[in-house]
């Protein structure tokens, strides 16, 4: 579950928070955004302030050495709310690594509409064809390899770090993980394999959260858990919405 009860010892294993953005109106509206820059909307940033506050009771921030995030500002401004609450000390870094996945042709473009497009191609990545492209886009292994990167460049900024990112390229990400990392075989088998099938079928809410730890000396990430809904202050459900971007 999410607590802060973890000492990893500095400089050799990080617990990475990893948090994906509030809503925008784009999110409410069903429109693919992708890499289109795309604000939070009012609700997104009371989401914002909410994990924020969360991250708080459960004693994280205040362990916090940096708040990194994609250079979208729907990312950027989540991570801006969250990083209100977190010591004053802690680093704030914008990485574009950490953006969602270039969704081409489709951005801009209602769910309703080209939908069928882009799940037909996420779907095939799931089975493992990572190599195919969005139209006019990029491929599941482009962003599995720069997502990656961004959160292996976020790890090295201390022991405790919280990353703001989007939810289709963490999910490519939690796949690349969960498979075992670089040079993984993509079989049906692993495909099928309890931990995988779980990403690949799991929701990613906004704000949600995912705790990832990443050893420093083998250069290996093991999550802890996945797209965690944060307890809100009420205890009532989340009215967070499940979409790409």
């Amino acid at each position: 579950g999410i607590n802060a009860e973890y000492m990893g010892e500095a400089g050799r294993t990080t617990r990475l928070y990893v948090i994906r953005h509030g809503e925008t109106v784009w999110n409410y509206e069903k429109r693919i955004q992708g890499q289109r820059d795309i604000a939070l909307s009012e609700k997104g940033r009371e989401q914002a302030r909410e994990a924020g506050a969360a991250l708080k009771r459960l004693g994280v921030v205040e362990h916090a050495d940096a708040v990194v995030s994609s250079d979208l500002c729907r990312a950027r401004e989540t991570a801006d709310i969250i990083a209100e609450v977190c010591p004053p000390a802690a680093t704030r870094a914008a990485d574009e690594q950490l953006r969602e996945v270039n969704f081409g042709t489709l951005q801009g473009q209602l769910v309703a509409d080209v939908g069928h497009q882009s799940s037909a191609v996420v779907g095939a990545w799931h089975r493992g064809e990572v190599d195919l492209a969005l139209p006019g886009g990029e491929t599941a292994a482009m962003v599995q390899c720069r997502g990656i990167a961004g959160l292996r460049a976020a790890a090295a900024l201390g022991s405790c770090v919280i990353v703001v990112c989007h939810g289709a390229m963490l999910k490519l990400c939690a796949m690349h993980i969960e498979l075992g990392g670089e040079g993984a075989a993509m079989t049906p088998t692993a495909l099928s394999a309890p931990r995988v099938a779980a990403v690949l079928t799991a929701p990613v809410v906004n704000c949600c959260c995912s705790i990832i730890d990443y050893d420093h000396a083998v250069g290996r990430f093991k999550a802890e858990s996945w797209f965690e809904v944060l307890p809100s202050r009420a205890g009532g459900a989340s009215t967070a919405l499940d979409d790409s971007g």
